[in-house]
């Protein structure tokens, strides 16, 4: 199949690909999204990955902190007593540069894959 993909790639064909995320993130530059037979979106896959919106989960050592942290491309959620879902877009730069205005206990990352993304598209 990838071998496919990319032959029709090469020759500057379009291939249509379903329930094939991992193999249209190989091989694809860009991806038609189709919704009830409509094409809704036609994307660069560099763009989607850009746009994506990645959550992380910190722990706090002083609640007060989400005031220096609290930014308009940086949203807070509160999940428990200091631990909070952080979500961000695009380059994680921004969001290690406000971490470290900060006292964090703990730090995890989860990146959106493109499958979410395309998800997005198929909620509404």
């Amino acid at each position: 199949m990838i071998e496919l993909i990319n032959l029709t790639k090469k020759y500057g064909k379009k291939t249509a690909v379903k329930n094939l995320i991992l193999r249209i993130k190989r091989t694809c530059d860009v991806v038609s999204i189709i919704k009830n037979g409509e094409i809704v979106a036609v994307e660069d896959i560099s763009r989607l990955k850009k746009v994506k919106q990645n959550k992380a989960v910190v722990s706090l050592r002083n609640e007060k902190d989400t005031e220096k942290f609290s930014r308009e491309d940086i949203k807070l959620k509160k999940l428990a007593h200091s631990r909070y879902e952080v979500t961000y877009q695009g380059d994680i730069n921004k969001l290690i540069r406000a971490l470290a205005e900060i006292e964090i206990e703990d730090l995890e990352l989860h990146h959106a894959e493109l499958e979410e993304i395309f998800m997005h598209y198929y909620s509404n």
